[in-house]
C-alpha cells in the first residue's frame, strides 16, 4: 500500500488534491454570496489574486527549492544575520501560529459549518464544536508522513466524486434558473466603477494577493511538481482546470438555484445541496467534508511546525502545543465570527502592504529582518487602529465614507489603500535609513536562490503572463459554461489551451 501511495505522490496526485482542497471550502460559498447580493463584480476581488499566484509560481516557488534549508523557519537565519534574524523567526512563528493561521482555520471551519449544518439539521455552533472535536482527535497522528498518505487518498476520493457530480451537472441538469437571475450574467457588464476595477487589478493584488509559498500546502506542491517534465506539468495543470470547473460550478449553480429566494449568502450552498437528488446531495457533502479534513489538518500541521521552531530541544512537544493552540483558537474565532467574508476581509487588511516585503527579500539587499518585522507589526497595528477609529469615532467614519464616495472607491478598498500606503511608507523609511543592510549577506543568499537572475529571464516573464491569463480564463470559462453561454465558454477554453501550451513551452526553455 505504501508503495502505491508513494507512486501516486510521484505522479502529482498529491498536487491535484491540494489544488482541489484550497478553493473548495470557501470560494464557492463566497462566489454564491457575491452573486446573490447583485455584486457580480466582486468576484474579481478573488480572481485578481491569480496574478499574484502566477507570479509566485513562476518567480518565487523555484527559489525555495534551491535553498539548503529543510523548513521555512530556517529561511530567516539564512537570509538575514544578527540578533534581528533570530527574533524575527520567533516572532513570525508566534504571530502566524497563534493569530494568522488560526484565523484561516476559523474561515475554513465557518465555511464548513455554514454549508453542512443546514443540510444535516444541526446548529452551526454544534457543527463547529464537532469539527473542533475531530481536529483534537487527529492532532496526535498529524505529521508530515501521514499528511502525504492522506492527501493522496483525498486526491483520489475527490476525483471520483468530481466525476460523479460532474456527469450529473453536465447531463442531468438544465439551466432553467438563468432567466430568474436578477443581475446581468455577463462578467464584463459590471455594475462597478472603473476605479474599483482598476483598483482590484492594479493595486489590490499587490497589497494582499502576493504568494510567497511559505505554507505547508505550497511547499508540498513544490516538491510534487516537476517543471522539467512537460507532459507531467501539462497533465497537472489540465487536472487543475477540470477541478476548478467543478469547484467553482458549485458556487455558480447554487446561485442559479437561489433565483429570487431571500436567503442569506452563507445559506445558498446548503440550500442548493438540500434540493439535489439524494445521490448528489450526499456526494456533495462528501466533497465538502473530505477536503475539509485535508485542508484543516494541513493548516494544523503548519501552525505546529512554526511553533516547533521556538525550541530545537523540545521540537516534538512544541509542535503538539502549536497544533493544539491552532485548534483551540480556530474554534473560538469560529464561534465569535459572524461571517466568512468578515474573516477574509480582516486577513486581507492585516496583511496589506506586507506582501512586497516577502517578494523583495529575494531581490533587494535592503530588506532586512528588522524591515520585515516592522512591516508585519505595523500592518497589524495600523489595520486594528483603523477599525477601532472607524467604529468609535463618528467623524472619522464620516470622513472615510465621504472620501471613498468622492474617489468612487468602495469603503473596504479605501481601507486597504490607506493601510497599505501607511505600512509601505513605514517599512520603506526603515529600509532606506537602516545602516545594517549589507550586500554581503544578500549576495550569499542570492548565490543559492539566484533570484535576480530568474527575474531577468524573459521566458519567466512570458510564463508568468500566460499562467495568469490561464488561471483567470479557466474561471471565466467555468461561469459561462454553467450559465449556458457555450460559444463564450468555448472561446475561453481555446484561450486556456493556447496559454497552457505556451506556459509549459516557456518553462522548458533553459531556466535560471
Amino acid at each position: 500500500m505504501n508503495a502505491i501511495l508513494k507512486n501516486l505522490f510521484n505522479k502529482n496526485i498529491l498536487a491535484f488534491s491540494l489544488l482541489i482542497n484550497l478553493p473548495i471550502l470557501f470560494e464557492p460559498q463566497m462566489i454564491a454570496q457575491f452573486l446573490s447580493t447583485g455584486g457580480i463584480g466582486q468576484i474579481w476581488v478573488l480572481w485578481a489574486t491569480a496574478i499574484g499566484f502566477a507570479f509566485g509560481t513562476v518567480f518565487i516557488a523555484p527559489l525555495w527549492k534551491k535553498l539548503p534549508i529543510k523548513t521555512e523557519n530556517e529561511i530567516h537565519n539564512f537570509r538575514y544575520d544578527g540578533a534581528w534574524a533570530g527574533f524575527l523567526a520567533k516572532f513570525r512563528s508566534i504571530y502566524l501560529g497563534i493569530i494568522v493561521i488560526p484565523l484561516i482555520g476559523a474561515q475554513l471551519i465557518l465555511s464548513f459549518a455554514a454549508i453542512v449544518s443546514p443540510v444535516i439539521g444541526v446548529s452551526k455552533s454544534l457543527t463547529i464544536l464537532l469539527a473542533g472535536a475531530f481536529m483534537i482527535l487527529i492532532l496526535y497522528s498529524n505529521n508530515i508522513k501521514n499528511r502525504i498518505r492522506i492527501d493522496a487518498i483525498i486526491g483520489l476520493s475527490s476525483l471520483v466524486i468530481l466525476l460523479l457530480v460532474g456527469f450529473y451537472w453536465i447531463f442531468g441538469q438544465t439551466q432553467h434558473n438563468v432567466a430568474l437571475i436578477d443581475s446581468n450574467i455577463s462578467l464584463f457588464n459590471l455594475n462597478e466603477s472603473w476605479v474599483n476595477i482598476l483598483f482590484i487589478f492594479g493595486f489590490h493584488w499587490i497589497a494582499t494577493g502576493i504568494y510567497d509559498f511559505p505554507d505547508m500546502e505550497g511547499q508540498k506542491l513544490l516538491t510534487s511538481a516537476n517543471q522539467k517534465d512537460s507532459r507531467q506539468l501539462f497533465r497537472l495543470i489540465l487536472l487543475m482546470i477540470v477541478a476548478q470547473y467543478f469547484v467553482y460550478s458549485l458556487g455558480y449553480r447554487a446561485f442559479m438555484n437561489f433565483g429570487g429566494k431571500e436567503l442569506k449568502g452563507e445559506l445558498i450552498i446548503s440550500d442548493y445541496i438540500n434540493h439535489a437528488i439524494p445521490v448528489i446531495r450526499y456526494s456533495l457533502l462528501l466533497f465538502v467534508f473530505i477536503p475539509f479534513i485535508g485542508t484543516i489538518s494541513n493548516f494544523q500541521l503548519w501552525s505546529g511546525t512554526l511553533i516547533s521552531g521556538l525550541s530545537s530541544k523540545q521540537e516534538n512537544k512544541f509542535r503538539q502545543i502549536g497544533m493544539l493552540v491552532f485548534t483551540v483558537f480556530s474554534i473560538l474565532w469560529s464561534l465569535e465570527s459572524e461571517s466568512v467574508w468578515g474573516i477574509v476581509q480582516y486577513l486581507f487588511v492585516i496583511s496589506a502592504g506586507v506582501g512586497p516585503v516577502f517578494i523583495l527579500r529575494w531581490y533587494w539587499h535592503r530588506i532586512t529582518a528588522k524591515v520585515q518585522f516592522v512591516a508585519m507589526i505595523s500592518s497589524l497595528i495600523y489595520a486594528n487602529l483603523f477599525i477601532i477609529l472607524e467604529r468609535n469615532w463618528l467623524g472619522f467614519a464620516r470622513f472615510l465614507l465621504d472620501a471613498s464616495e468622492w474617489i468612487n472607491l468602495k469603503p473596504y478598498f479605501f481601507q486597504v489603500l490607506i493601510v497599505t500606503t501607511a505600512v509601505v511608507l513605514t517599512w520603506l523609511i526603515v529600509a532606506l535609513s537602516s545602516k545594517t543592510a549589507t550586500k554581503e549577506v544578500f549576495n550569499r543568499f542570492n548565490a543559492y536562490s539566484r533570484g535576480l537572475e530568474a527575474l531577468k529571464n524573459k521566458s519567466n516573464w512570458s510564463a508568468f503572463i500566460f499562467l495568469a491569463i490561464l488561471i483567470v480564463s479557466s474561471r471565466i470559462f467555468s461561469w459561462y459554461l454553467v450559465v449556458g453561454e457555450y460559444l463564450v465558454s468555448a472561446f475561453f477554453s481555446l484561450i486556456m489551451m493556447v496559454c497552457l501550451f505556451l506556459y509549459v513551452k516557456g518553462l522548458n526553455v533553459k531556466q535560471v
